[in-house]
């Protein structure tokens, strides 16, 4: 039976691997950011060093990070619905095609 469902996923699978990989990110840049930002505020603005260059680098790299997390989450929640409608289209053409070959006694 699972081999089965596996076998819807088939024909997109270049779909799936674009969203798999970018959940994955998304999973491991929401775990990463916490730590970053508290990196951030602990030792480069409340250090006894205000190197201003490199804070300001810093704020633009996390601001960078957020929105490559926003865009990726875009494109999970996006690709993954588009990804579970082209599925459920196969299946329920199968579906059709399967009622349709039945007999009209059936």
């Amino acid at each position: 039976m699972i081999k089965t469902f596996f076998s819807y996923y088939k024909p997109h699978r270049k779909l799936f691997v674009i969203d798999f990989t970018s959940a994955v990110i998304v999973a491991i840049l929401e775990l990463a950011f916490p730590v970053a930002v508290q990196w951030f505020i602990d030792d480069l603005l409340k250090g006894p060093n205000k190197d201003w260059n490199i804070i300001i680098t810093v704020s633009i790299i996390l601001l960078l990070v957020y929105l490559l997390s926003t865009f990726l989450q875009f494109v999970v929640s996006y690709l993954g619905h588009k990804l579970g409608i082209n599925i459920e289209t196969d299946m329920r053409e199968e579906l059709f095609t399967h009622v349709q070959r039945q007999s009209f006694r059936f």
